[in-house]
């Protein structure tokens, strides 16, 4: 639900109606990816009890390094194209990526 609520937001940021609601928008990813961030945390401390700080540090920093090319591929994007278009598309695919890996990895277990 995550993954999809997430390509949603950013699908609709894309679009020039939603400069009306970018606040209330961008405090839905706030909500959709803390949710998303809670799950983490709760499968870590499920799939590994007895490392559950190493490898919560662990998921935290790929979070953390995986959060900075996004930004820079928005910013880049824009001053090439003068739109925001791109970095939110780019965004949504993200999120449905990770919804098919995840799919994936749940069907396969």
């Amino acid at each position: 639900m995550v993954f999809l609520a997430a390509s949603a937001l950013a699908l609709t940021l894309a679009t020039r109606l939603a400069l009306v609601l970018v606040r209330e928008i961008v405090l839905g990813f706030g909500f959709v990816l803390g949710a998303g961030n809670c799950a983490v945390i709760k499968l870590v401390a499920a799939f590994f009890p007895e490392a559950s700080g190493t490898v919560g540090g662990l998921v935290g920093a790929t979070g953390g390094l995986g959060g900075l090319p996004l930004p820079l591929a928005q910013g880049y994007a824009q001053d090439l194209t003068g739109v925001c278009f791109f970095g939110f598309l780019l965004l949504a695919a993200l999120a449905l990526v990770s919804l098919a890996l995840n799919l994936l990895v749940v069907a396969r277990t």
